[in-house]
C-alpha cells in the first residue's frame, strides 16, 4: 500500500524522501487528513444537503449567513499565526509549552474581546430581524473554542495529525447524529446553529483529552509576554492577510444578504458548499509537507524551487481535474442533491468551481511565503484581492444576484493568486512558478 502511495505523490516528495522515514510520516499524516475530509465529504455532505432541502433556500440562507458573518471575524481570533506556530514548534521543540500556552491565551483573549464588537455590528446591520440577530449571536459563541486549535498545531508540527483528526471526528460524528435527530423532529433553524457551536465545543474538549493521553501536560503550559510580543509582531501581516482572504471568501454571502435577499444567500451557499468541499486537498497535502518544505530550503535554492514547481503544478492539475467535470455536471448535480428549489445554484456552481484553481495554487504559494519570511507581500496581495472582490460584488450582485457573486469571487481569486505576485521583485520567483503551473509545466 505504501509503495502505491509513493507513486501517487508529487515527485517533489519522491525525489527527496523516497523510502525514508520522513516520507512514511508524511504519507501517514496526509492519509489521516484525507480520511478526515473524506468522512466529512461523505457524511457531512449528505446531512448538509438534507438540512438545505429541509430548511429551503430562505431558512438555509439564515443559517449560511450566520456562519459566514462569524467566519469573517475568525482571523481576529486565530491571529493568522498557524503556519508561524507550526514553524516555531518544528524549529524549537524545547519551547513547545511556552509557545502553546501563549497562543492559547492570546486566542482566548481575542475571542472574548471581539464578541462585543460583533454584537454591536449586528445591531446596526440587522436592527429589524430578530431571527438573524439571534442566529449570529449564537454562532459567535463558537469563537471561544478556537483556543484549543493550538493542540492541532502541535500535532501538525510532529506530523501526527491523526490525533487531532480522531478528536475532531468524534465531535463531528456525535453532532451529526444530533443533526439527524433535529431533522427527524423538524427542529427550527436556530437548533442547527446551536449544533455548530456544540460541535466546536466538543471538538476542543476531545482534542484536550487526546493531548493529555499522548503524554502532554497542560500544567506545563505557560504564558510568555516576550513570546506573545514576538508572535504578534511577525503574524500581523498574516492576520490582516487572513482577514482579507476571509473577506473575499465570505463577503459575497454577506453582500448578497444586504444587496439581494436571504434566499439568494441560500442559492449561493448551496453552490459554494459543493465547490469549497474540495479545498481539503491542498490543505491536507501542504499541512503535511510544510515541515519538509522548510527543511528542503537548506539544501539548495535551485533544488528547492524545482521541487516547489512540481508541487505547484500537481496542485493546479488536481484543481483542473475537479473543475472540468463539476462544470459539465453542475446543474444536474445540484438538482439531484438539493432539489428543484435550488436549480439556480447550477450556473453559480459552474462558475465558482474554477475559483479552486486560485485556492489550490494560493495555498502552495503561502507555504513559500512563510518559508521565505515575506508575509508583508502576502498582506498587500490579499488586501488588493479583497478590494477587487468587494468592488465586483457591488457592481454585479444587483443585476446578477448569486451568479454575480460567483463571478466576483472567481476573478478575485485568480487575480490575487496569479497576477499580484508579478508586481513585486521579491515575489516574482513564485510568480514564475505559478505561471508555469497554469500550463502544467514541471
Amino acid at each position: 500500500m505504501t509503495s502505491g502511495w509513493i507513486r501517487a505523490l508529487p515527485s517533489f516528495l519522491r525525489l527527496r524522501f523516497e523510502n525514508s522515514p520522513t516520507l512514511q510520516r508524511i504519507i501517514a499524516n496526509a492519509s489521516w487528513l484525507f480520511g478526515d475530509r473524506i468522512l466529512r465529504l461523505g457524511v457531512g455532505m449528505l446531512v448538509g444537503v438534507w438540512i438545505a432541502r429541509y430548511l429551503g433556500p430562505a431558512q438555509y440562507g439564515v443559517l449560511s449567513y450566520a456562519q459566514a458573518f462569524v467566519a469573517l471575524f475568525m482571523p481576529l481570533v486565530t491571529l493568522g499565526m498557524d503556519s508561524i506556530v507550526v514553524r516555531d514548534l518544528v524549529q524549537d521543540p524545547g519551547r513547545r509549552n511556552e509557545i502553546s500556552g501563549t497562543v492559547f491565551a492570546l486566542r482566548l483573549i481575542f475571542a472574548l474581546g471581539i464578541s462585543p464588537v460583533i454584537f454591536s455590528i449586528l445591531l446596526l446591520t440587522w436592527p429589524d430581524d430578530a431571527l438573524m440577530r439571534t442566529a449570529v449571536m449564537i454562532a459567535t459563541c463558537g469563537l471561544l473554542f478556537q483556543s484549543f486549535e493550538v493542540i492541532d498545531l502541535w500535532f501538525q508540527s510532529q506530523v501526527k495529525s491523526k490525533y487531532a483528526v480522531i478528536a475532531k471526528n468524534a465531535a463531528f460524528v456525535s453532532v451529526t447524529a444530533v443533526r439527524v435527530l433535529l431533522l427527524l423532529f423538524q427542529a427550527p433553524v436556530l437548533a442547527f446553529v446551536i449544533a455548530t457551536v456544540v460541535e466546536a465545543a466538543l471538538g476542543g474538549l476531545a482534542m484536550a483529552v487526546v493531548y493529555r493521553r499522548t503524554g502532554q501536560r497542560f500544567t506545563a503550559w505557560r504564558f510568555s509576554g516576550s513570546t506573545a510580543s514576538a508572535l504578534l509582531r511577525e503574524c500581523w501581516p498574516f492576520l490582516i492577510s487572513s482577514l482579507a482572504i476571509m473577506v473575499y471568501m465570505r463577503i459575497d454571502q454577506l453582500m448578497l444578504g444586504g444587496l439581494g435577499d436571504v434566499e439568494e444567500v441560500g442559492i449561493y451557499s448551496a453552490a459554494v458548499r459543493l465547490s469549497e468541499v474540495w479545498y481539503f486537498i491542498p490543505m491536507g497535502i501542504i499541512s503535511s509537507a510544510f515541515p519538509a518544505i522548510v527543511l528542503s530550503k537548506k539544501e539548495s535554492e535551485t533544488v528547492y524551487l524545482k521541487r516547489l514547481q512540481k508541487l505547484m503544478t500537481a496542485m493546479v492539475a488536481m484543481a483542473y481535474a475537479i473543475a472540468i467535470p463539476m462544470t459539465l455536471l453542475s446543474t444536474p448535480l445540484v438538482k439531484l442533491l438539493f432539489g428543484d428549489a435550488y436549480a439556480a445554484s447550477g450556473p453559480v456552481l459552474a462558475v465558482h468551481i474554477w475559483s479552486g484553481v486560485g485556492v489550490f495554487a494560493g495555498v502552495t504559494r503561502e507555504s513559500w511565503v512563510v518559508t521565505e519570511g515575506l508575509g508583508k507581500f502576502l498582506l498587500v496581495m490579499t488586501i488588493v484581492g479583497a478590494i477587487v472582490n468587494i468592488t465586483l460584488n457591488y457592481a454585479l450582485i444587483p443585476s446578477w444576484g448569486a451568479l454575480g457573486a460567483a463571478i466576483a469571487t472567481l476573478v478575485a481569486y485568480l487575480f490575487t493568486a496569479f497576477a499580484m505576485p508579478w508586481l513585486f521583485s521579491r515575489t516574482r520567483p513564485i510568480a514564475k512558478v505559478m505561471l508555469r503551473s497554469l500550463v502544467l509545466l514541471r
